[in-house]
């Protein structure tokens, strides 16, 4: 009982410690036209189903909080950014996405399953999960709705 003590009190402060704010004001992607479109989304999966995932910038700034099953719409600048995504507790995972002038670019939110810092303690993968952005072909409209 003496020993589960540290240890809970350790997982307290690092998942408090570790939260993500959502400002939904936040730039998403450029200051200037917006001539692009990235859509995010999140599909069902059996880990990670409660937690939700916070989409940020490179610089740390998070502006989408996202469950399972949800998607958003962003007009964005076309060129190059950083991505950020985590969940609660989390450390968070990057991907440079590039958008192109007049097309939508579909990003998936996916649970981070090879998460390298849990190998050595698997059970805390499910406790604390982490999540990964992936650009992939965009889903069609009946697919996206069966997202929601």
């Amino acid at each position: 009982m003496n020993m589960m003590k540290p240890i809970l009190c350790t997982l307290l402060i690092s998942t408090l410690g570790a939260c993500a704010s959502v400002n939904s004001s936040e730039p998403i992607a450029g200051e200037g036209k917006k001539d692009a479109e990235v859509l995010f989304f999140r599909q069902s999966s059996l880990q990670a189903k409660l937690a939700d995932a916070y989409l940020g910038t490179g610089g740390g700034d998070y502006f989408l909080q996202l469950g399972e099953k949800e998607y958003a719409r962003y007009p964005v600048s076309s060129g190059w950014y950083e991505f950020v995504v985590k969940a609660h507790g989390s450390l968070s995972s990057s991907q440079n996405i590039e958008f192109h002038v007049g097309k939508t670019t579909c990003v998936e939110v996916r649970p981070n399953t090879e998460d390298v810092e849990w190998l050595a303690v698997p059970f805390l993968n499910a406790l604390i999960p982490s999540f990964k952005l992936e650009s992939v072909p965009c889903v069609s409209l009946a697919e996206l709705t069966q997202v929601e």
